[in-house]
């Protein structure tokens, strides 16, 4: 599966996060850089919001070429016109040191509602161009995603949330892969919430079920990552599992769960309330 691994890069560039809350250093983002292409990882995800995640990563690129796909995502804005988009995609290209990105996503679906025509008319015509392999979206619901492809009427790529938590697009995977689309699965670890030491407000409400998922690792041998990625990875529709890390000891971590996963049975660990799966509530 290490195929199949993503290497999420929001923290290369701000804080990201609930149990790391840091940001990674320079020259350690390069180290998980280089042992990534070392390990044959498929690609990387990163945003044009991520700070200087964009800028780490085409000082690499610089350095060693196009080595990973990228998938980009457009920020949210109300454009007006194709020249904007073309605008921000061109910046992030320079910023990146390529010519090409592999997947552009919208950011938020509240960017692809506002003027549905115009901003899928404008990723149609950079995909033309070639200055992107596909064109997609970011979303937090399925009905976003359904929205947005039966609008497009083509093959085209989504992000989506899946964890031991929150299995809401899990019933979709055969049909959308079965339309030819792109499937990439991120938040395996809920932003860091499956590591808490501590809970506090909501987030209590999972605390039994973040120590059972914890003492049945414990029981299995393995580390609690290798757990949630091999429920994740035992998803076969995927074609990119997107895993941010902390540092090179955390990458390693995560390669070697990826090469040898386990069959498990999770269930009743899912969860449906939306203050604990969707970390966009956890501050409303």
């Amino acid at each position: 599966m290490i195929e199949k691994f993503v290497l999420g890069t929001a923290n290369f560039g701000m804080k990201y996060g609930i149990a790391f809350k840091g940001r990674v250093e320079h020259g350690e983002a390069m180290r998980i850089l280089e042992r990534s292409q070392e390990a044959g990882i498929w690609g990387v995800d990163t945003a044009m919001v991520y700070g200087s995640a964009e800028e780490v990563l085409g000082e690499f690129f610089e350095r060693k070429g196009k080595t990973f796909r990228i998938i980009n995502k457009l920020p949210h804005k109300n454009y007006t016109s194709k020249a904007q988009i073309y605008s921000t995609v061109k910046e992030s290209l320079k910023k990146l040191k390529v010519d090409h990105i592999d997947f552009l996503l919208l950011h938020s679906y509240k960017t692809f509602k506002s003027h549905p025509k115009l901003v899928i008319d404008a990723l149609r015509n950079l995909k033309n161009e070639g200055i992107i392999g596909y064109y997609g979206i970011s979303v937090y619901h399925p009905q976003e995603f359904i929205d947005f492809y039966t609008f497009c009427g083509e093959a085209v790529a989504v992000e989506f949330p899946i964890n031991v938590f929150d299995r809401r697009f899990t019933k979709y995977l055969r049909e959308w892969k079965s339309e030819g689309f792109m499937l990439f699965a991120r938040s395996v670890f809920l932003q860091g919430l499956f590591f808490l030491k501590t809970f506090e407000g909501n987030f209590r409400k999972v605390e039994h079920k973040v120590k059972a998922l914890k003492k049945l690792a414990e029981g299995l041998g393995m580390d609690l990552p290798c757990l949630l990625l091999s429920f994740v990875a035992s998803f076969e529709e995927l074609d990119g599992i997107v895993v941010g890390v902390d540092g090179l000891s955390q990458l390693e971590m995560n390669i070697r769960c990826l090469r040898e996963l386990t069959k498990l049975n999770l269930e009743g660990f899912e969860v449906d309330d939306e203050d604990i799966i969707l970390p966009y509530m956890w501050n409303s």
